[in-house]
């Protein structure tokens, strides 16, 4: 599938139905590719699409789109959810985007003892299916075991409270204004978590 997304991207770079390519290059480690930019065909033979691919490219379009010709960007299957919302809320140009949506088979970590794994999210992903594309390539693939996406919601239910209030506050407790959250949510743009008092600057650099 890799190669067949190179080869339609210099394709469309080379017509002209787009201006630059949105999609993944090699990180610092096989494990972590990065979102990236691709602006000429020959950049393209970097271009990168495996298991590692988790980033939601959807997000990178917000600052993007707009400000340029169209781009040719890939999104899984649930990353076409968060376009449309986007695009709900007039923070993408649906008209500035060419979408060719990729089939993903559920995204991998590097967990312990060097043990590649499915993420959490992944294992209970409903969302097989493309929202929003131009084109599809490899959408055949077919995702995941089948498990209940709210079993841990059901089980919080059934307590008290103050049980539930003591769980929270164990989950809030672990923030250390790293803006994880914040960089990983698709529709978040902010340029500093609300959640920081004013000593903490957390205003990203360009």
């Amino acid at each position: 599938m890799q190669e067949q997304m190179r080869v339609r991207a210099k394709e469309l770079l080379a017509d002209g139905s787009v201006q630059r390519v949105l999609g993944w290059k090699k990180g610092d480690f096989p494990c972590n590719p990065e979102p990236a930019f691709f602006n000429a065909a020959r950049e393209l033979d970097d271009l990168v699409y495996d298991r590692f691919c988790s980033a939601n490219l959807s997000k990178y379009m917000m600052k993007t789109a707009k400000n340029y010709g169209k781009t040719l960007v890939f999104l899984k299957p649930c990353d076409t959810y968060s376009f449309n919302q986007l695009t709900k809320e007039h923070r993408v140009s649906r008209d500035k985007a060419w979408i060719i949506g990729v089939g993903c088979e559920g995204n991998a970590a590097v967990e312990e003892m060097q043990e590649v794994g499915l993420l959490e999210r992944c294992k209970v992903c409903a969302k097989t299916e493309h929202k929003v594309f131009d084109e599809l390539i490899g959408a055949d693939l077919k995702t995941r075991e089948e498990r209940n996406r709210f079993e841990q919601v059901a089980s919080l239910e059934k307590t008290s409270p103050d049980e539930r209030f003591d769980f929270w506050r164990e989950q809030l407790s672990r923030c250390i204004r790293c803006n994880a959250c914040r960089n990983t949510c698709p529709a978040s743009n902010f340029k500093k978590c609300v959640f920081n008092s004013d000593k903490y600057d957390t205003e990203q650099k360009a």
